[in-house]
């Protein structure tokens, strides 16, 4: 029986819980150079993003049977400018569900759990990338493509988009949405 989804503060998690939302990675995404081990390093390092100003925590929403971690979602801050002003962004990444379980809405739960953190206000947007396959899935969940050109100013390409999938969407849909640059204040995610 599926458990509810669970949200696990990344820099807390324990090494059983790296290790399972890793193996959910891996088989995700399958890539020699992106084992399991890469993995649970890039899960560290996401733990030790900064947190928010209002005490937003980098978080992992789960869905798991057992220990095996079935769906996953994580979350952190990233202070960005939008259009010369400044705004904090959920940023979204790791959205992952096991081949085997999919068509169970698991993936819609874990990533409804993150956007929550902008309906209670802790956030002024979501941003992240995508595929074109998946944009029809977060254009379900409420999100719209992103047509601003996108930078990374602290880069040493600071006019290279730091995204390298086909698709830049945010959430919520809603609401005036100016038509600037988006610098991202750090690499992609």
């Amino acid at each position: 029986m599926l458990e509810s989804v669970e949200s696990w503060p990344l820099a807390t998690l324990s090494g059983t819980q790296k290790s399972a939302i890793a193996d959910l990675l891996v088989q995700v995404w399958p890539d020699p150079l992106k084992d399991h081990a890469y993995r649970v390093r890039r899960l560290e390092q996401r733990g030790r993003e900064p947190i928010g100003p209002h005490g937003q925590v980098p978080m992992a929403y789960v869905i798991r049977a057992g220990q095996k971690v079935l769906a996953s979602a994580l979350t952190f801050s990233r202070p960005i400018l939008l259009a010369g002003e400044p705004k904090l962004a959920l940023a979204l990444c790791y959205v992952a569900v096991d081949p085997a379980s999919r068509g169970q809405k698991l993936g819609e739960k874990v990533v409804q759990a993150a956007f929550a953190q902008l309906n209670a206000k802790s956030f002024d947007l979501a941003i992240f990338q995508t595929s074109h396959h998946v944009r029809p899935f977060y254009e379900r969940l409420g999100a719209v493509v992103v047509e601003n050109p996108i930078i990374d100013s602290t880069s040493h390409e600071p006019t290279k988009n730091p995204f390298w999938d086909e698709v830049v969407m945010r959430y919520p849909a809603d609401g005036d949405w100016p038509s600037g640059l988006i610098d991202l204040r750090g690499a992609g995610y």
